[in-house]
């Protein structure tokens, strides 16, 4: 996915918060997903009210429940789509670290989690990455662009903080383990190219340019039929959050993003 760095955090607003619900008989994993969203939302919401995170006269996040709850039920359709799994055990430990803990980061397993093994091809669609095609385990940087050990990724976004560098073009960015070597410059246009023989950082590709994935298209375009296209603009119809300008998809349209306060992105989930 393309990097921006407003992704993280955005949800919806206004007169576009609409649930996604379903109708007909429920089974009790149906039950248990359908009560996920109000209860990811109350737990998220009361920690942002609780921990200072908020930088000093943020105005507060009066629908934050609302606009949290829809959200949810976006990502879960989405998740549908591609054909996760639920993990319901996942969820509570997430909710017990918003009761427990509340302004301390939360359980770093995934939701809904897919199949996908170290050095596959990811994306994750909710704001922080706990909804993901890579297998319960894993997590799907943003910035590396497939699945990878926790603790790997970690140790990649330390040694880059500290060092402040990151992979140049043509480094290579995967090794033959499938581990993560480093983290292409992606405020340099570069992203891991995995279709390469030997993973380096590539250039991205400029909008009509062929591609594989969206975060090898530049800011504004993404990925379409091997093309990358400009992103689409507001009220246009959408089935992910990198076709839009807004990098906001709800419900199937391009919708304006509303940040969390500055500083909270943490507390999701």
């Amino acid at each position: 996915m393309r990097g921006h760095s407003h992704r993280l955090g955005t949800v919806l607003t206004g007169a576009a918060v609409i649930a996604v619900i379903c109708c007909g008989p429920k089974s009790a994993v149906d039950a248990t997903q359908k009560s996920a969203g109000p209860q990811y939302a109350r737990a998220v919401c009361e920690a942002i009210k609780t921990c200072d995170c908020a930088v000093s006269g943020q105005p507060e996040w009066e629908t934050c429940e609302r606009d949290l709850t829809a959200i949810f039920g976006s990502w879960q359709a989405i998740a549908e789509e591609h054909g996760t799994s639920f993990d319901s055990e996942c969820l509570r430990l997430h909710l017990k670290d918003r009761d427990t803990s509340p302004c301390e980061p939360s359980e770093r397993c995934l939701i809904y989690n897919g199949e996908g093994e170290t050095g596959a091809r990811c994306s994750n669609w909710d704001a922080s990455g706990y909804m993901s095609t890579c297998k319960q385990g894993l997590v799907c940087p943003e910035s590396v662009g497939f699945c990878v050990e926790p603790e790997v990724f970690d140790d990649i976004e330390k040694a880059a903080f500290e060092n402040e560098t990151f992979l140049a073009a043509g480094q290579q960015c995967i090794d033959e383990l499938l581990d993560a070597v480093g983290v292409c410059a992606l405020s340099e246009g570069l992203f891991c190219d995995l279709e390469s023989p030997i993973p380096v950082c590539a250039t991205q590709s400029q909008l009509g340019d062929s591609c594989k994935v969206d975060n090898a298209c530049v800011n504004d375009t993404f990925c379409e039929k091997e093309r990358c296209v400009a992103a689409k603009a507001i009220d246009d119809v959408c089935g992910r959050d990198d076709e839009c300008v807004s990098l906001t998809c709800i419900n199937g349209v391009c919708v304006e993003p509303l940040p969390v306060p500055n500083f909270c992105y943490y507390l999701l989930p």
